[in-house]
């Protein structure tokens, strides 16, 4: 075993790929003073081939939450939790937090090191949260719990979003 980066996010899951023959991981960092403390969470990938990491939406400062990965023969796609807006310190509790999260993607294009297509495809009100992904014959599928109720509710609701190359949609 060997150590690869000693400053994950704590709880933090990470995700790996194996990219023709390379090992891509994906996993949130704390992305430092530059942002706020609610807003600190960055969802960033690193592979064998790159001596650094980057953040898969450069740029954005909104914080990002679990995230699940994708390969296929064009690339790599992700999806992941991120909050719909930069939140002030003073809404740091769980049901502000909870009631801005929206679901986000981006691509990867085989043999690229830079993510293309960043995009908010769930900005439901309420928390959207644990999303799950797979290729169809007709595109991509994004299973996702959604909950109007925070984070405590009795019980939470389950759509599926897909994608046909072009556009999200039912």
């Amino acid at each position: 075993t060997s150590v690869i980066d000693a400053s994950n996010y704590p709880y933090s899951v990470p995700q790996a790929l194996n990219v023709n023959g390379a090992l891509h991981v994906y996993r949130l960092k704390d992305g430092g003073k530059a942002r706020s403390d609610i807003n600190r969470t960055v969802l960033t990938w690193s592979n064998e081939t790159t001596d650094d990491e980057a953040i898969v939406w450069p740029g954005s400062e909104t914080a990002d939450y679990g995230a699940v990965v994708l390969e296929d023969e064009g690339g790599t796609h992700v999806v992941w939790s991120k909050a719909g807006k930069v939140l002030s310190d003073s809404e740091a509790n769980l049901e502000d937090v909870s009631a801005n999260m929206d679901l986000a993607y981006a691509y990867l294009p085989a043999g690229s090191d830079t993510f293309t297509n960043q995009t908010m495809i769930v900005t439901m009100d309420g928390m959207d949260m644990m999303p799950a992904i797979t290729k169809t014959a007709s595109g991509l599928k994004v299973a996702f719990v959604h909950s109007d109720d925070g984070p405590f509710a009795q019980t939470q609701d389950l759509y599926i979003i897909s994608y046909d190359g072009t556009t999200w949609g039912e």
